[in-house]
């Protein structure tokens, strides 16, 4: 008990220290952004498809998606493609909510895919770390962040893998 305490409580430091644990998946952290960055290995729409039906593999949600690049050529306007995908899952929401009801303004969760200036893909994710911190409550909803981060990591991962 006490290890798992003091586990915690290094966890918490690193947490603090580097802005989450990204940097032990390879994720980069847009510095002070609170998002975690992912290079896909994939093209744009592999990884927007594969990431989609994870999702749904997954048993989540698949509650939108945005096609900003679309959005902008409605207007005459030229964007790289660039997707939102919006998903999530009640069991796993809810308890963030009941752990600190101000969460509810960052769920569902989200995925940006966009292709960059150099043709690359990126994925990013809002870090749950820095969203416990901005709603003051990371401490107590520790490891429910640490469940989500990981979650999405692992989405991720097996999206790219396909």
């Amino acid at each position: 008990m006490v290890v798992r305490h003091w586990r915690k409580v290094g966890l918490f430091l690193l947490v603090l220290l580097f802005g989450g644990f990204a940097w032990y998946a390879g994720i980069s952290t847009a510095q002070g952004s609170g998002l975690n960055i992912l290079e896909s290995p994939l093209g744009f729409s592999e990884t927007v498809e594969s990431l989609e039906a994870v999702i749904i593999d997954r048993g989540l949600n698949l509650f939108a998606k945005i096609d900003h690049s679309e959005n902008a050529r409605s207007i005459d306007q030229v964007l790289r493609p660039t997707q939102l995908l919006i998903f999530g899952n009640p069991a796993v929401g809810t308890p963030l909510m009941q752990c600190d009801q101000q969460f509810g303004i960052d769920l569902p969760q989200k995925f940006l895919i966009w292709e960059d200036s150099n043709g690359n893909t990126q994925i990013a994710y809002n870090d749950p770390f820095a969203l416990g911190l901005k709603h003051g409550s990371l401490g107590q909803c520790f490891e429910l962040l640490e469940n989500i981060n990981n979650a999405l990591n692992n989405l991720i991962q097996a999206a790219i893998a396909r």
